[in-house]
């Protein structure tokens, strides 16, 4: 295997610089550009891309767009990184990148199995207008912590229409009872992690220009590009060279709640007192426990009630979504107690009007 790969570096080497242009102006790298896209070779595509975004070409943005469109039909298929067909469609998101053009979410979807941070990238272009797409991402089964929340800062960021009650139905709505022997606190917890794989870029199939590929990132990198603005802005990395690939951990229950505070311009605290609140009950007996967690459940549907009439006022919430909502708290008592019978169940409490 490594003869195989020390004979293709000179082959690679001897591409690049065929197609490399050296020194090229901007006119005359972008009729070469022009040229090589419209040229029936996948390897031919990928550089006439390449020039595009490496000399910024706008007047090469349409025909990248078109080269897009046309090597949709290859996305229904898991492309090897080596493959002439991987390298040409990596070579023009890449560019369409660069140029920082706009493309309808009709011809990017199509892509975003294998190029999930660079169909979203484009995406952020115009959040408002490619909502439904961007929906359509945070639909699929597991998308990665990084991308969920680079999806809801743009369309939070948007105001986009529905997303209150998208984040309200995410929520699970609950209420914490912590029952102790005594007067006191409960004991707290904490946690949190990821972690992040720093390795090599793909091997581009032999005489393929070496495009970025792209790295997203909840922490500002020194090259990195925001493009996901919010309280936990998101950025991009295009790398050539190397990457990291990071995967932080996330609350996505908290984050929903922070969204929501952002959307209905309300206190976080008070987000949390109607959707995740908590009680310290002290014990004395099963007929006090059962008083105190009525009171408490009572308190909070007035709080929920006020939470929705504020997402109503602030024009993000219509009374159909709350109607439609079904919310229902669920309680979760927490037992510190050393010893005692089992504490009461309590049904799911459905909240009126929602």
């Amino acid at each position: 295997m490594k003869r195989l790969v020390l004979i293709a570096l000179p082959v690679a080497a001897a591409f690049a610089q065929q197609f490399e242009p050296f020194d090229a102006t901007e006119r005359q790298a972008s009729a070469k550009a022009a040229q090589w896209m419209q040229s029936p070779g996948y390897r031919e595509k990928a550089w006439g891309a390449y020039l595009a975004g490496k000399y910024r070409l706008q007047d090469q943005a349409a025909s990248l767009v078109s080269q897009l469109v046309a090597l949709r039909g290859l996305a229904g298929d898991t492309l090897h990184v080596d493959s002439p067909e991987f390298g040409a469609i990596q070579a023009t998101l890449d560019a369409l990148i660069q140029l920082g053009h706009p493309v309808d979410a009709a011809s990017l979807l199509p892509f975003r199995k294998q190029w999930a941070n660079e169909v979203l990238i484009l995406l952020a272009e115009d959040p408002q207008a490619n909502r439904e797409a961007l929906l359509a991402m945070a639909e699929q089964r597991d998308p990665a912590d990084t991308r969920w929340v680079a999806i809801h800062n743009l369309l939070v960021g948007a105001r986009s229409a529905g997303m209150a009650a998208r984040l309200l139905a995410g929520v699970n709505v609950i209420h914490v009872f912590y029952v102790m022997d005594r007067a006191g606190y409960p004991a707290g917890s904490g946690g949190g992690g990821g972690g992040a794989i720093y390795d090599g870029l793909p091997g581009f199939a032999p005489g393929f220009p070496h495009a970025g590929v792209y790295d997203l990132f909840l922490s500002r990198q020194a090259d990195g590009v925001l493009f996901a603005p919010g309280t936990h802005p998101v950025y991009y990395r295009r790398a050539t060279t190397a990457r990291c690939r990071t995967f932080p951990e996330i609350d996505r229950q908290e984050y929903g709640l922070e969204y929501l505070a952002e959307l209905g311009r309300l206190p976080l605290r008070a987000i949390k007192l109607a959707l995740t609140p908590s009680t310290v009950i002290q014990w004395a007996g099963a007929k006090a426990y059962k008083q105190q967690v009525s009171t408490a459940v009572h308190a909070q549907l007035l709080a929920i009630q006020q939470l929705l009439s504020g997402l109503k006022s602030a024009e993000v919430l219509t009374p159909e979504e709350a109607e439609a909502l079904k919310l229902r708290i669920f309680i979760d008592p927490d037992d510190q107690r050393k010893s005692g019978a089992a504490l009461p169940d309590f049904a799911p409490v459905p909240v009126p009007g929602s």
